[in-house]
């Protein structure tokens, strides 16, 4: 998402959604009483018939949910270009809008938006052996694109042919330019000769999920995914369960997370996208003691894990 005008003594900040992540990012920020500006569909009775005009408006927002591809924002119209009824409207904003949101912005919420306009190119992934077959499409989260099934012995070798051959076609046909394909045995091989696009090809010992999480684990994908938050995100949350185990210089759980800061304790704060609106106190303690905070996005499987562990916690310069 780029920021093109912010304001921050109005709180006006000017917007243009680049992805879908962007929309899910908004539906987290947006309160009830914040004011969207932008342009809008509204149906308007025309000498006794309604007719959808495309109109500009100052929506005051009272709940917003996301879906379908875009952001529906309802709330009351404060003020619009045409002479209508203020009455209530849904604001739908889809990628590649541009509008206005004032808002009380945290420090955070902002950093967030920033770092959001360096675009990742996502790659896909397809883990696979001979009996079945699953393709990812990795960027800043992991969405499941495809599974395929194949028939192991030689009796269902042809229909094995078949099986490589729609795997081929599908990862080909993609508008995504870079694969890696990862599994255990000689299965990927057979893909990896098929491809027409830039590609990678490394072994990991199981299929589906758990095979793409070791291979994010092993760094496969780093030189894939360089400027990837997915691959740092994975890499602290490794590093911290690895310390976790072994009484390391690490905290959790937000009592003791809070006491470390406290003390000046805490060199890195980590905290799930998750929980970031009912933990603000958290994150200006931690402004306060000037220590780095990396937010965890939840929409990948080493995020979710951190979040199901709590969602807080953070590396330590000393023990306490």
């Amino acid at each position: 998402m780029k920021i093109i005008h912010y304001d921050k003594k109005s709180g006006d900040m000017k917007l243009s959604v680049e992805t879908l992540d962007d929309l899910w990012m908004l539906k987290d920020i947006v309160q009830k009483g914040d004011v969207i500006k932008g342009s809008t569909v509204r149906s308007i009775e025309m000498s006794g018939k309604k007719e959808r005009r495309k109109i500009f408006v100052v929506l005051e927002a009272e709940k917003s949910s996301f879906g379908s591809g875009e952001l529906r924002i309802q709330g009351l119209i404060k003020d619009a270009s045409e002479d209508i009824p203020h009455g209530h409207h849904t604001f739908e904003v889809r990628v590649g809008d541009t509008f206005t949101l004032v808002h009380n912005w945290k420090d955070y919420e902002v950093e967030r938006i920033r770092s959001s306009s360096h675009k990742i190119n996502p790659i896909l992934v397809c883990v696979l052996d001979d009996d079945e077959c699953d393709v990812f499409e990795v960027s800043t989260r992991i969405e499941r694109l495809a599974h395929f099934t194949g028939s192991s012995g030689k009796m269902y070798a042809s229909d094995n042919e078949k099986y490589y051959k729609d795997i081929v076609n599908f990862l080909n046909s993609s508008d995504i330019e870079i694969a890696a394909i990862v599994g255990p045995g000689f299965a990927k091989e057979r893909v990896y000769k098929g491809l027409e696009k830039k590609k990678y090809i490394d072994s990991v010992s199981s299929t589906g999920i758990v095979g793409l999480n070791e291979a994010i684990r092993r760094g496969i994908l780093k030189s894939v995914m360089r400027d990837s938050e997915i691959s740092k995100d994975t890499d602290l949350i490794e590093k911290f369960f690895t310390e976790l185990k072994k009484d390391g210089l690490v905290v959790y759980g937000r009592d003791e997370t809070l006491r470390a800061l406290d003390n000046g304790a805490v060199e890195m704060l980590l905290i799930s996208d998750k929980i970031l609106r009912e933990n603000e106190d958290v994150l200006e303690k931690a402004k306060q003691m000037r220590t780095k905070i990396h937010i965890i996005s939840s929409k990948h499987p080493s995020g979710e894990q951190f979040y199901n562990f709590g969602g807080i916690g953070g590396f330590l310069r000393f023990k306490l």
